[in-house]
């Protein structure tokens, strides 16, 4: 599959992280830059599991229930020293979902799995979705919502 889109993505999500690694700010939600990078990690495993799974042609059902409440964040982020370490896991774990993401062909890129995408308490999927679809979600959505909610905190 043609990762280009979701490689532009994800560099300008870790360009808007790198440039705001020092802000401490919290949005209204309590979010802060650190918590936004692991959020991205997290969900990173959870897409490159999906896609393992799919790849060797097992059943697989993504749901990103682990990756969006703070309350589950909040230990991640505490494991890491700073914001630059969180950022170097979040690059190694988006160079996971981008060499699966290449490494899927035509036929397993349109596979549908079930899906579950929450935001916040909003339901944005749930049902089938074929594996560019997460991934271009992933691109045209997620990475770019969250590169802006960093800009945001970092008041840029």
């Amino acid at each position: 599959m043609d990762a280009h889109g979701l490689r532009a993505a994800y560099d300008r999500f870790f360009e808007a992280a790198s440039a705001a690694q020092a802000c401490e700010v919290a949005d209204t939600d309590g979010w802060t830059v650190a918590m936004v990078v692991a959020h991205i990690a997290v969900n990173d495993r959870l897409i490159a599991a999906h896609l393992r799974r799919a790849i060797d042609g097992q059943d697989s059902w993504y749901r990103n229930l682990d990756a969006y409440r703070a309350d589950d964040l909040r230990p991640i982020v505490d494991l890491l020293p700073d914001v630059s370490s969180q950022i170097d896991d979040a690059r190694a774990t988006s160079a996971e979902v981008l060499e699966l993401a290449e490494e899927l062909n035509d036929h397993q890129s349109a596979l549908a799995f079930r899906t579950t995408i929450l935001d916040g308490d909003v339901v944005q999927v749930d049902g089938l979705l074929p594996l560019i679809g997460l991934l271009g979600a992933q691109a045209r959505v997620h990475l770019p919502a969250h590169a802006a909610q960093i800009e945001v905190l970092n008041g840029a």
